[in-house]
Order: C-alpha cells, then sequence, then structure tokens
C-alpha cells in the first residue's frame, strides 16, 4: 500500500513539472475574419534580432552566421507545414509581387540557443535547455498591413531526461511551424 502512494505522490509530481515546461501557447492576435479572403500564401524571409552571443568578435559572428541558417530553417519548415495542411492551394517562398489574394507570412528570431543535450538529460530543470524564439506576422499581400501575429516561445521540456534531450532546436522550429499551420487552419475553418 505504501509503495502504491509513493507511486502515485510521484505521478502528480511528474505531471506537475510537466506542466512547468514553455509550451507552445500560439493564437493569432488579430482580426481573424480577414485571413479567409486570401487563396494563397508567401512564407517570407524570417529575420534575426537577437543579441549576438560570444565574447570574441569571431563567436559572435559564428553566432550571426548560425542565426542566417536558422531563420532559412524556419522558413523551410513553415513552408512545408503549411503546404501539407493543405490550408492555401498555392504556398510559395518569396515571390516578387504579391497579388492582394496573397497572404504573406513571414517574422523575425528573437532568441536561439542549441542548448546542451547531456545537461538535459542529465540534470534538467532548465540545464543545458535549447530555445527558440519567435514572432510570426501575417500580413495583407498587396498592402504589407499586419493582420495578425503569433509569439513563439518554445524551449526544451524542463524535466530532463530522454524527452528534454530530444528536444533540439531543430524539433522546436519543427513543432512551432506545425502550430502555424494549424492555428492558420483553424481560422480558415472558423
Amino acid at each position: 500500500m505504501r509503495i502504491l502512494r509513493l507511486f502515485s505522490l510521484l505521478f502528480v509530481l511528474m505531471v506537475f513539472i510537466m506542466g512547468c515546461a514553455t509550451p507552445l501557447q500560439m493564437s493569432i492576435q488579430g482580426n481573424e475574419t480577414l485571413f479567409r479572403n486570401y487563396t494563397s500564401a508567401t512564407v517570407g524571409t524570417f529575420e534575426d534580432i537577437s543579441e549576438p552571443v560570444g565574447n570574441t568578435d569571431e563567436q559572435r559572428q559564428a553566432y550571426k552566421d548560425t542565426l542566417k541558417v536558422v531563420c532559412k530553417t524556419f522558413t523551410e519548415y513553415l513552408t512545408q507545414e503549411i503546404q501539407r495542411s493543405g490550408i492555401y492551394p498555392t504556398v510559395v517562398k518569396d515571390p516578387q509581387s504579391p497579388s492582394e489574394s496573397t497572404l504573406i507570412i513571414s517574422g523575425f528570431v528573437h532568441k536561439y540557443d542549441k542548448g546542451n543535450a547531456a545537461l538535459r538529460f542529465l540534470i534538467g530543470f532548465g540545464a543545458g535547455s535549447s530555445l527558440f524564439h519567435a514572432t510570426i506576422h501575417f500580413k495583407d499581400g498587396k498592402s504589407g498591413k499586419i493582420l495578425g501575429t503569433i509569439s513563439n516561445n518554445g524551449s526544451s521540456w524542463i524535466g530532463g531526461g530522454s524527452i528534454a534531450s530530444s528536444q533540439n532546436v531543430d524539433v522546436l522550429m519543427r513543432d512551432a511551424a506545425a502550430h502555424v499551420a494549424l492555428e492558420l487552419l483553424r481560422v480558415r475553418q472558423n
């Protein structure tokens, strides 16, 4: 009986700790009815606006170079997820002149940290956390007016162990892209 209580307590504690992780809580902030008017989407570029990390100029430059790749990769993931979802019949990257029926999706990367998988596995509780923070803007193709925004503050699971160690920045970017596509689908279907 005592062992059953101990396991029950551990289960409740695990559920509580899982709730401490940073979830992807995304919803479009803006007039959702405007999103129904678009028949195609363009995934534009994402810009790095993060603070450079490193003690030397070479380290800061290496970080900036890495962020260029991260921004390009996130653009690819967003394009793939929106195409896969079938929300819009046409999804392209960076067209020259979008039409008024085109929704432009672009934004900024605020924070990136690949973290340390060994620390996430062995210690947890934020040690070695991987981070991917971005702001995604939805704009009118003709006017460029921002119609809505999603803020993503993804980080690896705080609890440690194999779950946390497997949550690298690539996983966080893919999750963010999938959630953006799901949110667009939700808005289009309402």
